[in-house]
């Protein structure tokens, strides 16, 4: 979209509410990108990749993790088969002893 955005800014003849709605897209949003895009170019426009924090976790452990999920929680040995964040957050402190800050 941010690209997009981008070549229509390039074209001109349009106001970020016309583009904005060309996108399906809040006009702030274009008049953001607008802004980046004039300041930067169209790099600036670029995602910046996943945000967010790095999974604690490796490949492997992410694996592990997804079929123990699977298998439910009354085979891990919970009374009941429902996942919770409090339990997914004691599966992944016992299994792979870490601990994250928060699971909101």
């Amino acid at each position: 979209m941010r690209l997009t955005a981008g070549q229509l800014f390039e074209q001109g003849g349009r106001t970020d509410a016309e583009i904005a709605r060309l996108l399906g897209v809040s006009a702030q949003a274009v008049h953001n990108w607008h802004h980046a895009w004039t300041a930067g170019g169209s790099d600036a426009l670029r995602g910046h990749g996943i945000a967010g924090a790095q999974c604690a976790l490796d490949d492997v452990q992410r694996r592990d993790l997804r079929e123990l999920l699977r298998r439910g929680a009354k085979d891990y040995g919970f009374s009941t088969d429902g996942w919770t964040l409090a339990r997914v957050r004691r599966v992944i402190i016992e299994r792979f002893s870490v601990v994250y800050d928060s699971l909101s």
